[in-house]
């Protein structure tokens, strides 16, 4: 065999393995990942279970509503958040009228909890949206603080507006002692006030798991920024004791990067306090 034949056959071999690579990393990124965290703040027998949704860019390339929904059913859980982009920017309210169903499912299963993302802010139609979200008995906050007990325990849920800092929120009158639940659509977790709570948790999505995932780390966020920090999973402060639970999200909300070996990603978190 001449070298000339052997340069050409290698030439085709890495075409090949290139479009199989191709192929698996989009059908595997097609599939619902039910991620299952747990994370003890004090050994107890007590414990909240939350269902994390984000980022499903609805109805536009985004994860199948009944898998989610027996996803959810089966880990049976105390609350739901909703951490913005649930709907596409380019969604109308015929689409909003369409997902009704869905929301009206996940209120069936807990109480559900939801917050802003950019896509819905810059969606023309986002007051219709937010509606839709309080009809179905969604609570929708908007810089707001919302106290909730479970078995015994009063927990705060923070709900910030997209692109909104901690600063946002009126904080007067308030038990800062109280665990901490904080929905923001883009990752965060430095800018607590150490006077507010040891025991916060943040959830939010945004990154869309770093859109192509390469050994378990994103390469690239939505405004192109390389390989953010928090893209999906249990992050912990250094600081303090508080963590950030980020989604990889459940559509993909980008025409121009699809993406690759990156589950839609449903964080299912167990809390121990």
């Amino acid at each position: 065999m001449t070298t000339s034949i052997k340069v050409i056959l290698v030439i085709i071999l890495i075409i090949i393995v290139l479009i199989a690579s191709f192929v698996v990393g989009a059908l595997y990124s097609k599939q619902i990942f039910a991620d299952e965290l747990t994370y003890i703040f004090e050994e107890s027998n007590r414990s909240v279970k939350i269902a994390h949704l984000s980022d499903l860019h609805y109805p536009f390339d985004c994860g199948k509503l009944t898998e989610i929904i027996e996803s959810i059913n089966l880990f049976n859980p105390d609350y739901i958040f909703l951490t913005g982009d649930i709907v596409d920017v380019r969604a109308s309210a015929l689409d909003f009228l369409n997902l009704t169903p869905f929301l009206e499912k996940l209120v069936t299963i807990a109480s559900v909890f939801a917050v802003s993302g950019n896509h819905e802010v810059a969606n023309a139609q986002f007051y219709i949206f937010k509606e839709t979200l309080k009809d179905t008995g969604i609570v929708f906050l908007d810089n707001e603080i919302s106290q909730i007990q479970i078995r015994d325990q009063n927990f705060l849920i923070v709900g910030l507006a997209d692109n909104c800092s901690f600063e946002s929120i009126d904080l007067q009158n308030l038990n800062l002692l109280t665990p901490l639940l904080i929905l923001s659509h883009r990752p965060f977790i430095y800018n607590i006030p150490c006077s507010v709570s040891a025991n916060a948790v943040v959830f939010s999505g945004h990154t869309h798991g770093g859109i192509i995932r390469l050994f378990n780390r994103g390469i690239v966020s939505p405004n192109g920024e390389l390989f953010p920090k928090y893209t999906a999973g249990l992050y912990m402060s250094n600081s303090q004791k508080s963590i950030l639970i980020v989604s990889a999200g459940l559509g993909i909300g980008n025409k121009k990067l699809p993406r690759f070996f990156n589950r839609f990603h449903l964080p299912l978190v167990s809390l121990i306090y």
